[in-house]
């Protein structure tokens, strides 16, 4: 199936799909142009106000887009919301949201660290973990919480950072430990 016979000629032009989420509303496309949304067979384009990051996040049945340049914002249906806090992450470069606990949500950004965002009232602080300086320097690329509760974020060049919800480094997966590159 493709997307271009549902969109108007003015939104063909989007380049290459980044990242597919799958809710309740429908199915949302990424390109770093558009968001797509896939509901009911049709197809809906909701447009950046600057342009995408390279990924969407579901967590909590709650969908998350960052716009450089803008921060955080929050799908609803068609339409794009600044997140409660989110232009705290205007100038960063957002690239995992992950669930931490309850309302509180796991930021990992490309240079600036990880970050514990509580998605309701806005309230961001630091996430105090002993790999902290690994990812800052390392371009954090990528999070994923896994099956026991830990966290793997991949980086552009230190490997994989394998960390527990209290922030100790567990595991680095790098060169030496097997890996084709770091």
């Amino acid at each position: 199936i493709s997307l271009t016979g549902y969109l108007d000629e003015k939104d063909k032009n989007f380049g290459n799909i980044s990242n597919i989420v799958s809710c309740r509303d429908g199915v949302y496309f990424l390109s770093s142009k558009f968001l797509f949304r896939w509901f009911e067979n049709k197809v809906a384009a909701i447009n950046s106000q600057t342009s995408f990051g390279q990924a969407n996040w579901l967590v909590h049945n709650r969908q998350f887009v960052f716009q450089p340049g803008l921060g955080l914002t929050e799908v609803q249906g068609d339409i794009l919301k600044i997140a409660p806090g989110g232009n705290f992450f205007k100038t960063m470069l957002v690239m995992a949201i992950l669930e931490f606990d309850g309302d509180t949500l796991l930021v990992g950004t490309h240079k600036n660290g990880l970050f514990l965002y509580d998605c309701n009232n806005g309230a961001i602080r630091p996430f105090t973990n002993s790999a902290n300086d690994i990812l800052i320097n390392s371009n954090l690329t990528n999070g994923h919480a896994l099956p026991d509760k830990t966290y793997a974020f991949a980086t552009g060049t230190s490997g994989i950072i394998i960390m527990d919800r209290a922030g100790r480094l567990l595991t680095v997966l790098d060169k030496s430990s097997g890996l084709q590159d770091d």
